[in-house]
This record gives C-alpha cells, structure tokens and sequence, in this order.
C-alpha cells in the first residue's frame, strides 16, 4: 500500500522530436502538479522547458561529480 511521491524518468526524450519533448515535458509537469509528485527527469539533452519548479544539473569532471540548481 506504499504511493510514492516521486517518479524517475532516464532519457525519456531520446527518439522523440522537438515537438514532442515539449509535449513530453508539459504532461511531465501537469502530472507532477494534480498528483502532487516530485518527477525526477535524466536527460542529455538541453532541455529548454521553464514548466517545472526548479531544475538540477550533475556535470562530472576529472574532480567529480558537481550539483547546480538552475
């Protein structure tokens, strides 16, 4: 009877076009709103969608793994 909170998303946009990441990404963050959700979203792409609450970007270097919030 657990219901997380928070859903993981790796790579959804990869065969998807332009159109479609933002269609992908505004269902993403309608979902995240009615349910109340944290959606978590790993993706390579740039992904130029001002829709969430906040975004995390993880580079990693010779020195390491690096967290920015943007």
């Amino acid at each position: 009877g657990v219901q997380p909170n928070v859903e993981f998303f790796d790579e959804p946009s990869q065969w998807l076009s332009e159109t479609g990441i933002q269609d992908l990404l505004t269902v993403l963050a309608e979902r995240a709103e009615r349910q109340q959700k944290i959606i978590l979203l790993a993706d390579h792409r740039a992904l130029d969608f001002g829709g969430f609450a906040g975004t995390l970007t993880v580079t990693k270097d010779i020195y390491g793994s690096h967290v920015t919030t943007v």
